[in-house]
């Protein structure tokens, strides 16, 4: 009740345009909120995971802004270990069955911490599930080089990588290989937390 989300802007490669919103939580709330989840007994833990209170902030966020500061696409994480038990899945599912069926379009869920060979069925079955509430599932990556070759990424995929990962010595190989990979499935590539101008 006390924390709510920020808005990251999301700028075009072209320049500063911004094209869409990241949700994120300020990380001296987000400890605040790790913390007091910590605290509480196993049952209560249980009931309430930190992905749908995110999903939930981003939300409210968005809901507020349609009326006064419309915020249009907003991407929110979601860690696959929500997928990794049952009442934890089904706590996320029923928190997505709760949003306004006019935010769906706005969203785009991005799966975080993808296993190392992941099944291409395993993670069919977590973007079905979570595609019914939202424009489109992304996924993140931590290495360019381990930009996934499942099949689920082959038609039009949204990639994101931490900026520090695409920067630095021998980037430009790295990132236009990347790149290739991504645009030569018509997909985009997403650089989150780019430090300056310059850099972007």
């Amino acid at each position: 009740e006390e924390t709510s989300c920020a808005m990251a802007p999301v700028q075009a490669r072209d320049g500063p345009r911004v094209v869409a919103y990241y949700a994120v939580i300020p990380k001296p709330a987000f400890r605040a909120m790790v913390t007091a989840h910590g605290g509480l007994p196993p049952v209560e833990q249980a009931s309430l995971d930190l992905d749908s209170a995110m999903l939930g902030l981003a939300a409210d966020r968005v809901q507020q802004g349609l009326l006064s500061d419309p915020v249009g696409t907003v991407f929110v994480d979601v860690d696959f270990a929500v997928f990794q038990v049952r009442a934890a899945t089904q706590s996320y599912i029923e928190t997505c069955r709760k949003l306004n069926p006019v935010l769906h379009q706005r969203l785009i869920l991005v799966l975080t911490h993808l296993p190392a060979g992941i099944s291409s069925s395993r993670l069919q079955e977590c973007v079905q599930r979570l595609r019914p509430f939202c424009r489109s599932v992304a996924f993140a990556i931590d290495e360019p080089r381990l930009a996934p070759s499942d099949p689920v990424f082959d038609h039009a995929p949204i990639l994101a990588i931490g900026a520090d990962r695409v920067t630095g010595p021998g980037s430009a190989e790295r990132l236009g290989k990347l790149l290739a990979t991504v645009h030569g499935k018509h997909g985009r590539l997403l650089a989150r937390n780019v430090p300056d101008a310059s850099t972007a």
